[in-house]
């Protein structure tokens, strides 16, 4: 996609992964919250893969069915993590109020 060659896009999907990772990590530190990091890194690594999936990188590698995890599968997986991240946040805020 960004280029025509397969291994050019190779490259900058892992450069895209290895931001994403340091991103990640950084929203850890800041955090301490493993399930933010979890939808920090999952949801960006599924855009880094969403927008090289129209390349003929996943043809040459013979790797399509990332192409469909990523279109078809992925975001419910990201939208679950969310739920999943807000239902934490709306029960933990509910115990700091009984607390106080």
């Amino acid at each position: 996609m960004f280029f025509s060659s397969a291994s050019f896009d190779l490259k900058v999907i892992i450069f895209m992964l290895c931001i994403v990772l340091v991103v990640s990590v950084f929203t850890y530190l800041i955090s301490k919250k493993i399930l933010a990091t979890l939808f920090v890194l999952s949801a960006f690594s599924n855009l880094s893969i969403y927008l090289n999936s129209g390349s003929e990188l996943f043809d040459v590698y013979r790797i399509k069915w990332i192409v469909i995890f990523t279109n078809h599968y992925w975001p419910y997986l990201n939208l679950f993590i969310f739920a999943l991240l807000i239902f934490n946040y709306f029960k933990h805020r509910n115990v700091q109020k009984k607390k106080n």
